[in-house]
């Protein structure tokens, strides 16, 4: 059915706005002062898979829209994905293409369509882990010594659990997506717009647009455009540093998912069709994400969990590092997502 199909694409906007989103909250995160990146600079595919899934998902609506008129049910088995599934979404740091750049912004997207549930965890950057073939570290290195597949094989043997794809991009994209969406609305304090208008300065100049352009001038409850809403993700000087950066993230991300809710399979296909020439990378094959787009509206009444990891009172200072409580904290990821 036409509905159900556009349900699905839901889940994997989400997974790009999530990336986007919550990677906005991003820090060079071994610096108090250096710059923000939300997501890996990276480049799409060279065989473009998320255009060739826009192709594919064009037909497919047409031919799920015959099949309503009918009052034939949905073959879903040919677009299968599995019951319980996992998408890493990454953030770097990177600036340039010298080095994979920090994961600072690190969420688990779980699907769980049993319990329908959507989670979105959050893995703090300073998170003590045991790196594959590297030792004990902090868990955004993990991706800077080895990029993706480092940072996914890492959060496998540590917290136990098993990721089917990733996705990363950069904090311009992120801003891009977000105008995408139209904005958002969000309540700024008085102590919040100088450090945002302080990151709006960082990226607009980087963009060569005119900063003034964009500076926010009073607080209260705002409509921000992407590079706005991107310096308000970034700000993890007003409040509890990071553990409030990654509450902002969550703010903008559930922003993002009601707007997707409203909106109808059309309009979510164009939606992932503009966001075809943005800076993504990711693995997933052209069938995932046609199996994705054809589940998202059957995910629009799914529970929506978002959490971060280390849990509160589940770890323990050690330097720099937050080491989780393992037993504790792996059976509470577990009850979440499983």
């Amino acid at each position: 059915m036409l509905n159900k199909i556009a349900k699905r694409i839901i889940l994997l906007l989400c997974t790009i706005t999530v990336v986007g989103v919550l990677s906005g909250c991003t820090e060079t995160i071994l610096s108090q002062n250096g710059p923000t990146a939300i997501f890996v600079a990276g480049k799409l595919d060279s065989d473009n898979t998320f255009s060739k899934s826009v192709n594919w998902l064009e037909n497919t609506f047409s031919k799920f829209e015959n099949l309503a008129k009918h009052g034939a049910e949905e073959k879903s088995q040919t677009l299968a994905i599995p019951d319980q599934y996992q998408v890493l979404l990454i953030g770097s740091d990177r600036r340039d293409g010298s080095w994979n750049g920090n994961s600072d912004v690190m969420i688990l997207a779980s699907l769980n369509r049993n319990k329908k549930t959507i989670s979105f965890i959050s893995f703090m950057r300073d998170t003590g882990v045991n790196v594959p073939n590297v030792g004990y570290g902090k868990l955004n290195s993990s991706f800077a010594k080895g990029g993706a597949k480092l940072l996914q094989s890492t959060l496998e043997s540590n917290f136990q659990i098993s990721i089917d794809n990733y996705i990363a991009t950069d904090f311009v994209s992120m801003a891009d997506i977000i105008d995408l969406f139209g904005g958002v609305d969000l309540d700024i304090t008085d102590a919040e717009i100088p450090v945002i208008n302080g990151y709006i300065n960082e990226m607009a100049t980087l963009r060569g647009f005119d900063p003034s352009e964009y500076q926010l001038s009073a607080a209260g409850t705002l409509h921000l455009n992407g590079l706005q809403a991107v310096g308000y993700m970034r700000d993890r000087y007003v409040g509890s540093n990071d553990f409030q950066r990654t509450e902002r993230q969550r703010i903008v991300l559930q922003k993002l998912l009601e707007k997707l809710k409203t909106m109808n399979a059309l309009e979510i296909l164009k939606l992932g069709s503009s966001m075809t020439n943005l800076s993504i990378q990711h693995n997933f094959t052209a069938e995932q994400i046609t199996g994705l787009a054809a589940l998202a509206l059957e995910c629009r009444n799914y529970t929506v969990v978002m959490d971060r990891i280390p849990y509160d009172g589940l770890y323990t200072s050690n330097g720099e590092n937050l080491d989780p409580v393992w037993p504790e904290t792996i059976e509470k990821l577990h009850a979440t997502i499983y």
